[in-house]
């Protein structure tokens, strides 16, 4: 890392993030944000990167850009930053003519997607046009009019979990919402990223969560689940966990609509539980 330009992320395969970055973005939008003290920076980002913005321009008081860059940095803050917002790609840079860091990011589809399906952009290449059409399918299939939003929730739980195969060859499309979609087959990203676009689609607020799933032989793995917003308070959904897999024909209920501390038997979060909102009770105990 530069004394100049910071990295968020790395490119995943062999394109590098500088061209990625220099690929621009769907829409062309730049956000131009003021904070008076340091505290203020992580949240003021967040919010904007909510909106999907590919260029940002956090302004910083007189004479501390060098002292909240250099803050920045050597923080583990962009950790938080990417576990709570869709950017795929992102780099950070001093903009002294501007007395701004300006950060410049890329997004994944399931979140060009979320933004469109909320408004918050008009227009979006055709991968994300055929993930919106693929979602709609789907929802059509198994949502019925007159549900309560606990009721869709379970029936896209139950759709993905039932037409879903995990991919233990772990290939490229099953990272995505296109392996459940389009292939069937996903691993755990897939499923909560289509979990994410299906209830967005339905009005229902969701978010990805990342960390790790621990097992009772006490080995764990990277993990990535749900949490997801019904009736004013939110939940925890792994619709991977609860797929009838591994030889097992019942479909499962036990990280359905759950609290932190239920869920927390057997999953951890990999960044402090603060960026996430908490889940304080199961909607469905004992199901």
């Amino acid at each position: 890392m530069s004394a100049e330009t910071g990295l968020l992320t790395v490119s995943t395969g062999s394109q590098d993030v500088d061209s990625y970055i220099g690929a621009g973005p769907v829409y062309d939008t730049v956000t131009d944000v003021y904070i008076d003290s340091y505290a203020e920076l992580l949240p003021a980002l967040m919010q904007a990167m909510r909106g999907h913005s590919p260029t940002v321009y956090v302004h910083v008081p007189d004479g501390s850009l060098r002292d909240y860059y250099d803050r920045f940095r050597d923080s583990e803050d962009y950790r938080g930053l990417c576990r709570m917002t869709d950017m795929e790609h992102g780099t950070y840079r001093r903009d002294a003519e501007r007395g701004a860091i300006r950060f410049d990011f890329t997004y994944q589809d399931y979140g060009m997607a979320k933004a469109f399906l909320e408004g918050k952009i008009e227009t979006a290449s055709q991968g994300v046009y055929d993930l919106v059409d693929a979602a709609r399918k789907i929802s059509a299939s198994c949502v019925a009019p007159g549900m309560t939003d606990a009721e869709i929730v379970k029936a896209l739980h139950d759709y993905i979990a039932n037409t879903t195969r995990y991919d233990k060859d772990h290939n490229a499309a099953s990272f995505s919402a296109n392996g459940v979609f389009y292939n069937k087959s996903a691993v755990c990203e897939g499923y909560s990223e289509a979990m994410c676009i299906l209830c967005y689609l339905n009005g229902i607020d969701c978010r990805i969560v990342t960390g790790y799933g621990w097992h009772e032989d006490g080995t764990y793995e990277l993990h990535a689940w749900n949490k997801v917003k019904v009736g004013g308070a939110w939940y925890n959904v792994d619709a991977t966990w609860d797929d009838p897999a591994g030889g097992r024909d019942i479909l499962r209920y036990d990280y359905f609509l759950v609290s932190d501390d239920t869920l927390g038997r057997d999953h951890t979060f990999d960044t402090d539980p603060v960026f996430w909102p908490a889940a304080y009770g199961d909607y469905y105990a004992g199901m």
